[in-house]
């Protein structure tokens, strides 16, 4: 052994032996005595009752070489009324060792609250959520159910140490745990989801439209830079030759490949104004004139019309149903943020105090339009009634819309291009381009403005409205120009 290391091993025995002495020479601290008060009598018969003798005690055994005591070394024993004198606390447990550095169990678990203790916080408070709604409505997993369940992710993972790897837990108990809770949260979310059929045609006969296949046409299109060709394409099909041959041969866009099929599209399918038009206006096996659209020359075919019409109720039912759970949120993310939304939450550990605020965000409504979100003021408010209320100047003018509000008849007028939209706060009779129109609910005026329910009157005005209940968002899409 070198000089150093003599010198390190003898500084820690002599270390510990200090630490030892100075233990042994301090005073150890007397209780305060309560002062009782005897009466005389009792006093008298003590004085005349004779001595008890000193319990017996047996001498220690002499101990010899190799042998073992004949019980557990303990803590020494303080006087009589003195609490017992405290060991020093066991060494850590040691969790794993890397090149010979040994990590404990107390080391891992204070890296993980640092690095990881915000997720830990949430999911365990997720777990608590869940298993709080469940017993709050009577669902539960028995250990059968579990038992199944883990054997069968266990086959698909491999095995049970497998799948306790891939998942990351610590052993086949955290595993069961967690696998309980996912079973109860699958569980919730099949009871909000659940639709009578009462409900799903309820659903359609209000949003029928949605079900409604419009009309469908099969175009065909030559694309060409110059007039000259395009004419001289539109006279070769006058003179019968076949539209694909043509297109094949001259056209310049994608479709030519294919002879010009576009195949089956709406007209809200076709993107520029005047192309549509052209659609619109063809009749069964005719061929446009040559129209200019943007430097280049398009020349129409209508092969074929597919009528519109509405689905029936037993052809998109599976639809409604999903419809219907989506706007209830019966999606395990839907499910956990409403439980997240309805909870209180107090973080206490300082360092994680943000976490409030996102729980708190959870709470708020917010507005998308077209893929961007928008701040309104005030914020929209959620009704007792499940009903969504806006507040109609901003959230229209956050749409591009321009509004203007009319005092002496209570009414708003709402215009985007050429589409027109008036609205008077306490009536459902509306109009659109003049024509009258019901809705379903009135505006109401709250705190001097006036509040609408989006979709109704958004819709109105070409707008595609959805509620995303997963992320407490109102999803608004512009129409096509």
């Amino acid at each position: 052994m070198s000089s150093r290391a003599s010198v390190k091993a003898f500084s820690f025995c002599f270390l510990i032996w200090a630490t030892a002495w100075v233990w042994g020479q301090q005073p150890l601290r007397q209780p305060r005595q309560r002062q009782i008060t005897v009466p005389p009598a009792a006093a008298a018969r003590a004085r005349t009752r004779p001595a008890q003798p000193a319990p017996r005690v047996a001498p220690p055994v002499a101990s010899r070489p190799g042998a073992q005591p004949a019980t557990r070394p303990v803590a020494p024993l303080a006087p009589t009324g003195a609490p017992p004198i405290a060991l020093p606390p066991p060494p850590p447990k040691p969790a794993f060792r890397v090149n010979q550095r040994e990590v404990s169990e107390e080391e891992v678990m204070r890296f993980a609250w640092a690095r990881m203790g915000k997720a830990a916080i949430r999911d365990l408070a997720d777990e608590i959520l869940v298993r709080q709604a469940a017993a709050a409505r009577g669902i539960k997993v028995t250990p059968a159910e579990v038992d199944a369940r883990v054997k069968e992710l266990a086959e698909l993972a491999g095995g049970e140490q497998e799948l306790v790897a891939r998942r990351g837990v610590a052993g086949v108990p955290a595993l069961r745990q967690q696998i309980e809770t996912e079973m109860l949260l699958a569980k919730l979310v099949e009871a909000q989801g659940r639709v009578t059929d009462a409900e799903a045609r309820e659903y359609y006969e209000a949003h029928k439209s949605r079900f409604t296949e419009p009309t469908r046409l099969h175009l065909y299109e030559i694309v060409t830079e110059e007039a000259e060709a395009a004419y001289r394409a539109r006279g070769r099909l006058a003179a019968g030759e076949a539209f694909t041959a043509v297109a094949r041969e001259v056209s310049l866009a994608a479709s030519a490949a294919q002879g010009g099929d576009l195949g089956w599209l709406a007209l809200t399918d076709i993107a520029h104004p005047v192309l549509r038009s052209v659609a619109a206006t063809l009749k069964t096996g005719e061929v446009s004139t040559p129209v200019l659209v943007e430097n280049n020359y398009y020349i129409y075919f209508l092969s074929e019309v597919r009528p519109g019409r509405t689905k029936s109720f037993e052809e998109v039912k599976d639809e409604v149903v999903e419809a219907l759970r989506a706007q209830r949120g019966a999606t395990p993310e839907g499910v956990l943020n409403a439980l997240r939304r309805r909870a209180t939450l107090v973080v206490l550990a300082a360092p994680f105090k943000y976490i409030e605020a996102e729980y708190e965000e959870l709470k708020q409504i917010k507005v998308a339009v077209d893929g961007e979100r928008v701040s309104l003021r005030p914020a929209p408010v959620m009704l007792p009634t499940g009903r969504l209320i806006v507040p109609a100047k901003p959230f229209f003018v956050a749409l591009g819309c321009h509004v203007q509000w009319r005092a002496p008849t209570k009414a708003m007028v709402i215009t985007r291009g050429k589409k027109v939209v008036q609205v008077s706060v306490g009536s459902n009779a509306a109009l659109v381009d003049g024509r009258p129109v019901t809705l379903a609910q009135p505006p109401e005026t709250r705190d001097g403005l006036t509040w609408v329910t989006p979709r109704q009157v958004a819709e109105l005005l070409g707008f595609k409205v959805n509620w995303d209940p997963a992320s407490y968002t109102l999803v608004v899409t512009s129409p096509a120009p």
